[in-house]
């Protein structure tokens, strides 16, 4: 029988419940940059843009790049590991 608990935590507060037993998996979008933790991708989606109904991305429908957003403001995730985007020139 398989008997599953769900902690809900932020990256940061993960390390504790793994290294005193009380966690064996975790599921996360991103593993953070903690080393002492063996991590598999074993799922990977395409990122997801909401919009406006009045955004021209939009209005436009269909597929869009991140460089249409170039120079645009947006909102991140505001957690430990997760307010850091990789690669980003600014954050507004």
């Amino acid at each position: 029988m398989l008997r599953v608990s769900v902690l809900e935590l932020d990256l940061a507060a993960l390390r504790d419940p793994f290294l005193d037993g009380r966690c064996d998996v975790a599921l996360s979008y991103r593993p953070g940059s903690d080393q002492s933790f063996t991590a598999r991708i074993v799922d990977s989606i395409a990122p997801h843009v909401l919009l406006h109904e009045g955004h021209q991305a939009a209005v436009n429908g269909g597929s869009v790049s991140l460089w249409d957003f170039e120079g645009e403001p947006w909102v991140a995730l505001d957690l430990p590991f997760s307010s850091t985007v990789e690669g980003q020139a600014s954050h507004h």
